[in-house]
């Protein structure tokens, strides 16, 4: 049978039935005639591939038992599709002889493979593990350290202080991002950077020039006034020359001083250039203005952003060397580290993988077989670096289904773009659909949902960036139930719940309350937390969804700090214990960094009595370290207590309240 070409967006909000319409595409496919096995279905959780794969079978087995719905929905998509039972039958015995070759994966996963296969020899790494949390922030805190040991240290200061506010931590976060976000520098080097600032000046005198020229021709005419004709702009330039504009190295100067004001407001008063007899002079105001705020804003971006951007791409690229050498050698990769490497080097020619933009059929046989349909899922939380991943394998297939939804966008921390999502009708020049019923929540639930979004929605289409709408869904009960209430007072926690225990619940058959169907969204964990205490005091059962844990406790956090120097010789933990914990101002941190080497060697010396100390540390730093060394001298069971003692954590967090 002919395939169906399709390159279809499916905009799917919550509870509208979106996994139900995916497994109903991913069996048309089949029922169209295509193999299982050139079939690709990415998504984000290991609980959405297996749900997925659960309701494909359940759906195989209806069909075969004949399920009018089901096969009416099939008809509604692909009218073309004649349904057998026999070939229902023997997909299913297909796909379960072939349970563990089903191209269903997390992305995650799916990209993974590519690395393993193909990019990871390519780097010399054939075998790997995952990076636990600690071990992946570690690694931005020795980047850090080998800057400072390196002889590029003042380069990199002098940048970081501009950036980072002269915090440490604050200096390991933007090595952090650089390392998170390097796809974006490739952008960086692909501009064109050829704007001369001196042809740029004259142009923008030029057409300071001009529009004074034309409001003198303007105040010319019968009832024109100069000074009512000049807006907020030009009346700025009028103050301070009058009408001697012939210095122009004077009027660029007070212009770029000026350029806040100088870059948006207007030239010209638009009251007075209305009439169709003034038309020739607007335009020609119009067009004057628009090069001078240009103008304006080209000299900024080639005054101060072209050399930030150069700082930082040889930050960046210091920052990649040493970044990747430390990865390289110790094979610790994080799932962003796989998907930048197997981003970048994806192209590369010799690995022959891609070619004018689409997959080769040596990238099928890597990958094992061709891909003629691909689904994603959850799209909007596809990254930029995952996106440039998957676009050849989009480019190269027959049939494109994207599913996602904009507002459940929860994935911006790990790179998520849900600008992405909003274009791929015109990326992929696809046809955008929605699932509009909700089948999950009660009436009044999505009456509020859609007045909350709809709102939204209004204050965003204002601003060009964004350009998001919403569409209302409808709900597919009718009855006028459910029941919402946006809590403005934060402290009605009591309120909350006896409302919760008196209002809401119902009894059931056995004379039990039910309170099935009532939640809680709170912004923050205290919050959280003062209603499960309340929900406790009047015996109702709830479930606290947060990652509240002890390690997360603030104590811990500075406990940590010490044991990860005490285990690893971290010298930036050091620094993190001194100034978070111990508070040490500004100029003992930079001693201590500039003293680095001084400092390793007094720990060693007084640590190992057989080597001679011989280097002087500035007083208060020395007694600090000698507290550390003594603390370090304790027995391993008991230096966690002896930390608590030595540090007066016991009074700094009292333990009724905090622990």
């Amino acid at each position: 049978m002919m395939m169906n070409k399709n390159r279809m967006i499916v905009k799917a909000s919550a509870g509208t039935g979106k996994t139900y319409r995916l497994a109903l595409e991913y069996i048309s496919r089949l029922l169209l005639g295509e193999d299982y096995n050139e079939i690709l279905f990415m998504t984000f959780t290991r609980a959405a591939t297996a749900e997925l794969k659960e309701r494909i079978f359940e759906f195989l087995d209806q069909l075969s038992s004949g399920n009018e719905n089901l096969e009416k929905s099939i008809k509604e998509l692909y009218p073309e599709i004649q349904i057998n039972r026999e070939d229902i039958k023997n997909v299913k015995k297909k796909l379960l002889q072939n349970k563990d070759k089903i191209r269903i994966y997390t992305i995650d996963s799916f990209i993974g493979q590519i690395f393993k296969k193909a990019i990871g020899p390519s780097l010399n790494i054939y075998s790997y593990s995952m990076a636990n949390k600690i071990e992946a922030e570690e690694v931005y805190g020795e980047v850090f350290s080998k800057i400072i040991d390196g002889s590029s240290f003042n380069e990199v200061k002098e940048f970081l202080e501009k950036t980072a506010d002269r915090e440490v931590e604050k200096y390991i976060n933007v090595i952090k991002k650089i390392s998170e976000e390097r796809w974006k520098f490739s952008l960086l080097k692909d501009k064109n950077e050829t704007l001369n600032v001196e042809s740029v000046k004259k142009e923008l005198y030029r057409n300071i020039i001009e529009v004074f020229e034309i409001l003198k021709e303007l105040a010319e005419l019968p009832k024109k006034e100069f000074v009512k004709l000049i807006g907020k702009a030009s009346k700025l330039i009028y103050d301070e020359f009058q009408l001697d504009l012939s210095n122009s190295e004077e009027v660029i100067k007070y212009i770029l001083e000026n350029s806040d004001v100088l870059s948006k407001e207007k030239y010209y008063n638009g009251t007075q250039t209305r009439g169709g007899s003034l038309v020739d002079f607007k335009e020609r105001l119009d067009k004057a203005q628009k090069e001078i705020w240009d103008g304006i804003n080209k000299i900024a971006f080639i005054t101060d952003v072209l050399p930030y951007e150069q700082d930082i791409l040889k930050i960046e690229k210091l920052t990649r060397g040493i970044y990747d050498d430390i990865k390289f050698r110790e094979k610790k990769l994080t799932f962003s580290d796989i998907t930048n490497y197997t981003s970048e080097y994806l192209e590369k020619k010799e690995l022959d993988l891609i070619k004018n933009g689409e997959v080769t059929n040596n990238f099928y046989e890597i990958i094992g077989g061709k891909i003629t349909t691909l689904f994603l899922d959850e799209a909007q939380d596809t990254s930029v670096s995952q996106w440039k991943v998957i676009e050849p394998i989009a480019k190269a297939c027959e049939n494109i289904i994207i599913v996602g939804d904009e507002k459940q966008s929860i994935y911006s921390w790990r790179g998520g773009n849900k600008g992405l999502f909003l274009n791929f009708d015109k990326i992929l020049d696809g046809k955008v659909s929605s699932l509009s019923t909700n089948y999950r929540s009660e009436k009044k639930i999505i009456d509020f949902i859609n007045t909350f979004f709809s709102s939204i929605s209004k204050n965003y289409e204002s601003i060009e960036e964004e350009g998001w709408s919403y569409e209302e869904v409808e709900c597919s009960k009718k009855d006028d139930k459910g029941f919402v209430a946006v809590m403005v007072d934060l402290n009605l926690y009591e309120e909350i719940v006896v409302d919760i225990k008196e209002r809401f619940t119902t009894i059931r058959e056995d004379g039990k309350i039910n309170y099935h169907g009532i939640g809680v969204v709170a912004r923050t964990k205290d919050a959280l937390n003062k209603v499960g205490e309340n929900l406790k005091k009047l015996g109702v059962p709830y479930i606290m969804e947060n990652s509240l844990s002890i390690v997360n406790h603030p104590c811990i956090r500075e406990m940590m700090r010490l044991f990860k120097f005490f285990i690893h010789n971290d010298f930036m933990t050091l620094l993190e214990f001194f100034r978070k914990t111990l508070n040490l101002g500004e100029e003992d941190l930079k001693y201590c960094l500039e003293n680095r080497k001084k400092i390793n060697n007094y720990i060693i010396g007084v640590e190992n009595k057989e080597i001679e100390i011989e280097e002087e540390i500035k007083e208060n730093i020395k007694i600090e370290l000698d507290r550390i060394i003594e603390v370090r001298k304790t027995p391993y069971d008991e230096i966690g207590r002896k930390i608590v003692e030595e540090y007066s954590f016991s009074t700094k967090y009292n333990p009724s309240r905090d622990i």
